[in-house]
């Protein structure tokens, strides 16, 4: 079993789509489609701890388990940077806290397109 999916799946539910009752004032601008805006900041929030997953999937495919704790403290750090900054993007994208289906997707498609690991982690994450 991948540990990028446990780690992917707990930030997940912590931070982009369980937390309810934000109220966010900030609003992504209106020039560009929301979900591509979206899409962009998650991507900017996640871009070192995706880099560390793919690290961690390599070390996991190996079976390498002595790399795979040595990367433990940088996952660890890079989480609790992760962490205010997807609280943010709750603040800034209420709609993220929403449990709807046609909003996931629209968002997913975005990922495709604009932050393609995180796309890849998600497609892994619900095959899995």
């Amino acid at each position: 079993m991948k540990y990028s999916y446990w780690i992917f799946l707990l930030f997940l539910s912590v931070g982009m789509f369980a937390c309810k009752g934000s109220k966010g004032t900030t609003q992504a601008p209106k020039t560009e489609s929301r979900y591509d805006a979206m899409a962009k900041d998650m991507c900017a929030c996640m871009g070192d701890f995706l880099e560390l997953v793919d690290k961690l999937n390599a070390f996991s495919e190996s079976g390498d388990t002595e790399g795979l704790m040595a990367l433990m403290p940088q996952l660890e750090a890079e989480s609790q940077k992760v962490e205010p900054c997807v609280q943010e993007l709750e603040t800034k994208y209420p709609e993220m806290q929403e449990d709807n289906p046609a909003e996931e997707e629209k968002v997913k498609a975005s990922l495709k397109e604009h932050c393609p690991k995180m796309y890849k982690l998600l497609e892994e994450q619900e095959e899995g």
